[in-house]
């Protein structure tokens, strides 16, 4: 490479931390705009001169830095897009535009928060305990009635869900949002370290604002479980991020707003910090499916699908799939009806045409054998114990 090549490329790297700058500085659409195209140029020159790096740099070093790049470019779109108000017609006035744009100037990434615009997820998808259905229709009652709240002082204005992984925690929040007509703002703990922005607790008390100046909404905050005792005194980042999300949980617990709810999620509750935990009005436990929620997700999913599974078979792998996940249960079912069409492709020189996939229990078998759980049972235990220790 010679010293025209490096110069280009030098300013193609420039390009791309100076769009980064002037995408948070812009106040206005058009300027933001200006400064992503500058960005995406910037990354466009990268990618030219990949193959003359490749004599320079170890072709897998250089293959992460341009993927880097790349997701960054994709995240300023995204970011591009929550800024345009004419795609998100709900982030329409100058308050909410502000808090969303000071957010933004706080570091350079956005992907510790997202905004989902009034989900509509009806009863009928969710495989859960009636007592858990009842549960998430109840706290969407003052948003539908805050008349009947006024003087009330057991309604629950901050929840805490937790349970295995992929158990369905968000989507019961989702159908809870659908009832109450609410948006949902994410905050990412584990994200929001991870940028390790100067002024993390001025981020989180930005979000919060933005998070109540949108109601009627829910801010639901993942990872609690990232500033447990153990990390604070060794990061001074999270401690700053633990004291502000302890004031601005107690700013709710003031507050007469019956149309913003925050609810917390976690996959270890035994790790998150007490101080946390006793700020939560409710806390619940999303257990795995049993027996006849599996069977309900079997025979939602296979509704859609052809099959030779006979009632005793289903039974059978009913109880095959106790300690699954709805979404390992889901993942199972994909492969075995993948794994059918494989064998109709091998056969099609002897069939006229390729037949429809259809799942035997034998596909089904095959990929339970290979299939890994997501949860083990000993994880399962401890969250049974720690259910019957600190749950309401």
């Amino acid at each position: 490479m010679n010293t025209i090549e490096f110069h280009n490329l030098g300013e193609a790297f420039e390009l791309m931390q100076t769009g980064k700058k002037e995408f948070f500085s812009g106040f206005d659409i058009v300027a933001k705009t200006a400064a992503y195209e500058k960005m995406k140029f910037g990354y466009e020159q990268i990618i030219h001169f990949q193959q003359v790096l490749k004599d320079k740099v170890c072709n897998s070093e250089l293959n992460l830095e341009i993927e880097e790049y790349k997701n960054q470019l994709i995240k300023f779109k995204e970011l591009l897009q929550i800024n345009n108000l004419e795609k998100y017609q709900y982030i329409c006035n100058p308050y909410q535009q502000y808090l969303l744009n000071v957010i933004a100037r706080l570091g350079l990434e956005m992907d510790f928060i997202q905004v989902k615009d009034k989900p509509n997820v009806g009863e009928n998808k969710i495989l859960q305990l009636e007592s858990i259905k009842g549960m998430m229709k109840e706290i969407a009652l003052p948003f539908k009635f805050p008349q009947f709240f006024q003087n009330c002082h057991y309604y629950y204005d901050k929840i805490f869900l937790y349970g295995a992984p992929n158990s369905g925690k968000k989507y019961l929040i989702e159908y809870s949002a659908s009832i109450a007509n609410a948006k949902i703002i994410s905050l990412s703990i584990s994200q929001l370290i991870k940028n390790q922005f100067n002024q993390p607790e001025e981020c989180i008390k930005q979000i919060f604002d933005f998070a109540r100046s949108m109601q009627p909404s829910i801010l639901l905050i993942y990872d609690l479980e990232q500033i447990g005792n153990q990390s604070l005194n060794s990061n001074r980042s999270k401690l700053n991020i633990f004291v502000e999300l302890l004031i601005e949980l107690d700013k709710q617990r003031q507050s007469d707003s019956f149309t913003f709810l925050i609810i917390g999620i976690s996959s270890y509750p035994w790790n998150v910090n007490p101080r946390v935990l006793r700020r939560f009005s409710k806390r619940m436990y999303i257990p795995l499916p049993n027996h006849l929620q599996i069977l309900d997700l079997l025979n939602e999913k296979l509704s859609n699908l052809k099959h030779k599974l006979t009632l005793e078979q289903l039974d059978q792998l009913t109880n095959k799939f106790q300690g699954y996940t709805c979404c390992d249960i889901s993942n199972i079912l994909q492969m075995a009806y993948d794994q059918a069409g494989n064998i109709n492709k091998q056969n099609i020189q002897i069939k006229s045409e390729c037949s429809e996939n259809i799942i035997e229990y034998g596909d089904i078998l095959n990929v339970v054998r290979k299939y890994k759980k997501l949860t083990s049972q000993d994880y399962i235990n401890k969250l049974e114990e720690w259910k019957a220790n600190f749950d309401d």
